[in-house]
């Protein structure tokens, strides 16, 4: 084989790599960015089960169930963001709510109230683009 067809050869395979690199960065901007719009989704449907858990009008039963989406709201959230809602405080508010929030005279609801905007403020942070 000559020097040219070797250089040719060499050539071919570094545009190869260079393409396929560039295909898996862009794969994983998309595949980020879908999971921060699917992030965003989920935030709203669980701030609003927030806001609705909290209004003094509701039933006790709607109060857990609107909890329990809550919830399940921050465990998807967390799926989607990953380590950047891993924090105690997050930890310490699905703990709060794994169980029944409105027990023991609602110290739970009490506790996840004061820990809400911290994990707010986390979340926001971890979806801004």
């Amino acid at each position: 084989m000559s020097l040219g067809a070797v250089v040719g050869v060499a050539v071919v395979i570094a545009a190869a790599l260079i393409g396929a690199i560039s295909l898996w960065r862009s794969d994983r901007r998309k595949s980020k960015e879908e999971n921060r719009r699917k992030g965003i989704e989920i935030y709203r449907e669980t701030r609003t089960s927030w806001d609705q858990a909290l209004i003094m009008e509701v039933t006790e039963a709607v109060r857990r169930e609107k909890l329990q989406e809550v919830r399940s709201g921050l465990v998807t959230i967390k799926l989607f963001v990953g380590a950047d809602v891993q924090t105690k405080e997050f930890d310490d508010l699905l703990a709060l709510l794994e169980g029944d929030p409105l027990a023991a005279g609602g110290v739970n609801l009490a506790t996840a109230r004061v820990i809400w905007p911290t994990v707010e403020a986390q979340i926001h942070s971890a979806l801004s683009p």
